[in-house]
């Protein structure tokens, strides 16, 4: 008599109590699976011992019948998911060779579907995915392809901030192949790091390992608090909690900063991004206070100050003492420069020793002015409307001009004034009708700071 039938044969006992059939029954499931010895002296220990006292309640277990379960289990249709990445030299036989897939309908059909062959555009590294019956058929197979970037109309400089994803998803219904291109929404994770600052922000922020989208998105919140050119501080800390944008498990790119800390010369700052209004959001301070200012600090991202706002400097050309009404930021030949408030182009052209200018006014009694172009931003005319932030030019050295860099002046009221001094306006606070939710957000992304402050920081 098998293990299996001497137990079942006691449970057929009607003395027993259901607690002696429970431990009789685990044993029967355990020996299945090569416990059977020791179950066996197990059940038989239990069974000598003495019932506990006081009421029990008997009752008949049922066994499954276990062919009927696997005749239940053989009439399912198994699906097997697998993704791999493309490697370098790959051919599409053998991508699909690992992902299973043995279906020579399906090879020939992404071979020579139009939309399916963008699947030999793809670069290695790359993950695809495919689905498949237990005979290696192909159910449906999915990979990402190039997708059109959409800005945010709002905000400007968000056109890499949340793109939107593209797939091809190539299906079998009703026994026929069909590909098409589908807009997914990425998948956010939330990711948080901090670090010291020894000796430049991005070595910080490697040292972190922070993207440098990631660094460049911190530079630009805090664009009119700190001038990252001159301001920063061995010693300064850094706390952020940002988006990371996956697309099916797939690494896709950084996305947002949620919540930022800076500490700059002991002084702290910090950020929290906040949607006022579905699709429209900004940067606040824990005040509610917003950190887009009406302008900016500076025109150029991550560039040397090569000379300073002054009443009497020695020119580098003419040699003589003048007045330098302007600040001087040394970048290489193309290097983007923005417009630091909204505003609209009052001249465009060459000025004498300026070479390339633009000059923008702005509302009230402001007006920038912007020296040494080596070319004009795109569509760039006089009176046309630009955006803060907007690329108005890039730099050169045309004019007077021993190397490539931008002049770049403050004026108020007709008069030059320090552009890393002067006091910046300041932008409209939240609105009181959503402090509220703006509090109960930012208590979210504090205790996620907290957490940062707890633990050691890099540094570089």
């Amino acid at each position: 008599m098998t293990i299996v039938q001497r137990l079942a044969r006691r449970l057929s006992m009607p003395h027993l109590s259901l607690h002696a059939k429970l431990l009789i029954a685990l044993g029967c499931a355990l020996s299945l699976y090569g416990g059977a010895s020791a179950l066996a002296a197990l059940g038989d220990e239990m069974l000598a011992q003495p019932l506990p006292s006081g009421n029990r309640v008997s009752a008949d277990i049922v066994l499954d019948d276990l062919a009927a379960q696997t005749d239940r289990l053989a009439a399912q249709t198994q699906q097997y998911i697998a993704s791999d990445t493309l490697r370098a030299g790959d051919t599409i036989a053998a991508a699909l060779q690992r992902l299973h897939v043995d279906d020579p309908q399906a090879l020939a059909f992404v071979r020579n579907d139009a939309t399916a062959r963008r699947l030999y555009d793809l670069r290695p590294g790359r993950t695809i995915t495919a689905q498949t019956d237990a005979n290696g058929t192909l159910q449906w197979l999915q990979f990402p392809v190039p997708g059109r970037r959409e800005a945010d109309a709002a905000n400007p400089g968000t056109e890499n901030i949340a793109p939107q994803a593209h797939v091809v998803r190539v299906e079998r219904t009703d026994g026929q192949l069909r590909a098409a291109e589908q807009s997914l929404a990425p998948q956010a994770r939330v990711e948080m790091r901090s670090g010291t600052i020894t000796s430049s922000l991005f070595a910080a922020t490697d040292a972190a390992d922070v993207p440098d989208a990631i660094t460049m998105q911190i530079a630009e919140i805090f664009d009119s608090e700190i001038d990252f050119h001159v301001d920063l501080r061995r010693g300064d800390t850094f706390r952020v909690v940002y988006e990371t944008l996956y697309l099916d498990g797939t690494y896709l790119r950084p996305g947002r900063v949620l919540a930022v800390e800076f500490v700059n010369a002991g002084t702290p700052y910090s950020a929290y991004w906040f949607e006022s209004a579905p699709g429209k959001g900004s940067y606040y301070a824990e005040d509610g206070q917003s950190l887009r200012k009406a302008f900016l600090r500076s025109p150029i991202e991550f560039s040397r100050v090569s000379s300073g706002f002054s009443d009497n400097r020695l020119h580098p050309i003419h040699l003589r003492w003048q007045r330098h009404t302007g600040v001087d930021y040394a970048a290489p030949t193309g290097t983007p420069i923005r417009a630091v408030a909204d505003g609209v182009i009052d001249f465009v052209g060459v000025k004498n020793g300026y070479g390339k200018v633009v000059v923008v006014r702005h509302s009230g009694v402001y007006e920038t002015l912007y020296a040494h172009m080596s070319r004009f931003g795109a569509g760039i005319a006089r009176g046309t409307r630009v955006a803060q932030g907007q690329v108005i030019g890039h730099v050169g050295m045309t004019g007077w001009a021993t190397g490539p860099h931008l002049h770049y002046e403050f004026h108020i009221n007709g008069q030059p004034h320090d552009p890393l001094r002067v006091a910046l306006p300041e932008a409209a606070p939240l609105p009181a009708d959503q402090r509220a939710a703006f509090t109960a957000h930012r208590a979210d992304l504090d205790a996620q700071l907290a957490l940062l402050r707890m633990t050691p920081v890099a540094s570089r």
